[in-house]
């Protein structure tokens, strides 16, 4: 896109020069030795003055004028071009600039969602897999512990995590029936066949042995839930 510029040279009389609007480098220079001009020989040189002479001096004029006004235009042209290139670089730099912005933005946005992300836990390859893994807890005390409510430690011991595991796998074989059944908080609920049943062999926590009250409260304070 151009961008004019009004020129901040003087003319002949101390004023800005006007804008050149065409190039004077096209303009050709009239024919002023033809009949459109003879009055203006008559006037400049009477009825007897050399005609030849005056064709000649305004040819001259005109000339003059005309390189005058090349060399205004090239000075427009220049000063036009200037404030162009100027233009471009501050659009360029806005560009540049909402670029970067836009980027940052993004590496941000990016920074963001990864640590949102769920991150692994430290993997050591060279570290042998476990022994074995660990049963989860029954649903009995998996919904304990999503009521905020007293759980017994009998389910996080060693034997109450291996009554819901094969509570679990009686579940898995079982194809009985739905029933009534109450629940820990002798309330009606239905069931499908034992393996909806609580701890049948659940112990009292004040009966525990040392060795399962030592597991279960160590399992209990470390499941994440009881931290929730």
């Amino acid at each position: 896109m151009s961008i004019p510029l009004g020129s901040t040279s003087s003319n002949t009389n101390g004023g800005p020069r006007a804008r050149l609007l065409s190039d004077p480098n096209t303009t050709i220079c009239p024919d002023f030795s033809s009949d459109t001009f003879k009055t203006i020989h008559l006037q400049l040189a009477g009825a007897n003055g050399d005609e030849a002479a005056v064709i000649s001096n305004l040819q001259s004029s005109w000339k003059e004028d005309n390189d005058r006004l090349k060399v205004q235009w090239d000075a427009q042209v220049a000063t036009d071009r200037q404030a162009q290139e100027a233009e471009d670089a501050r659009l360029q730099q806005e560009v540049d600039r909402a670029t970067a912005d836009a980027a940052r933005i993004a590496e941000e946005e990016k920074l963001e969602a990864e640590k949102k992300k769920p991150k692994l836990g430290d993997f050591d390859v060279n570290s042998a897999p476990p022994s074995f893994v660990e049963s989860p807890i029954s649903p009995f005390a998996q919904r304990k512990l999503e009521r905020k409510e007293y759980c017994p430690l009998w389910p996080f011991t060693p034997s109450g995590l291996k009554e819901a595991a094969d509570a679990r796998l009686s579940s898995n074989n079982d194809v009985s029936s739905l029933r009534l059944a109450h629940d820990d908080e002798n309330q009606l609920t239905v069931q499908s066949g034992p393996s909806s049943s609580t701890h049948k062999n659940r112990t009292r926590d004040e009966h525990l042995t040392w060795r399962q009250f030592s597991l279960g409260s160590n399992r209990y304070i470390n499941h994440p839930r009881s931290l929730a």
